[in-house]
């Protein structure tokens, strides 16, 4: 059975199994972290008749609910889990304030024909081997267009953009 709880940091309402009391969460709103504590049961919802429903809906007021209700589920093994999602890397502009140096390298696929063969893939990762895993920003892709000097027609291509710390 559902049970319902606030979190004790920002009060937002939240439902969780029964089975979970006592297991660590994260609030999903502000991040804390606490034990799930024993909540109100939350009953079944009554059986309404849909036209009931729809009438009684249009004839009341319209109230604003105070908090969010948010349904958290844990995986079967959340007891030493790592976190499932990673938190994203801090904004170029906060890294810069912080004194941290960043390369930005931009590779076109155009660039990478050597001799009537493609070797974007190799090149991308030629330069994400030596940039290394744990200084590596992010790797965006890009589409642009050029005009071939040949056929003097504007084409369209792709290529990827990559961030790094400067080593």
């Amino acid at each position: 059975m559902d049970i319902n709880f606030a979190c004790p940091n920002c009060d937002v309402l939240l439902t969780a199994d029964d089975s979970m009391v006592g297991d660590e969460i994260q609030c999903p709103q502000c991040s804390l972290t606490f034990n799930v504590p024993e909540g109100t049961p939350v009953p079944p919802p009554p059986e309404v008749d849909v036209t009931e429903e729809i009438l009684a809906a249009s004839s009341a007021p319209v109230v604003e609910k105070p908090r969010q209700r948010i349904s958290l589920t844990l995986p079967s093994s959340a007891p030493g889990t790592s976190a499932l999602i990673e938190k994203a890397n801090k904004p170029l502009e906060v890294s810069a304030k912080l004194g941290i140096s960043f390369v930005v390298r931009t590779i076109r696929r155009a660039e990478c024909i050597v001799n009537g063969k493609d070797r974007f893939d190799d090149m991308v990762a030629e330069v994400l081997s030596g940039v290394g895993e744990e200084h590596l920003h992010s790797v965006t892709p890009i589409s642009y267009s050029y005009v071939d000097k040949a056929s003097q027609l504007a084409l369209a291509d792709y290529g990827v953009m990559i961030i790094y710390k400067k080593q």
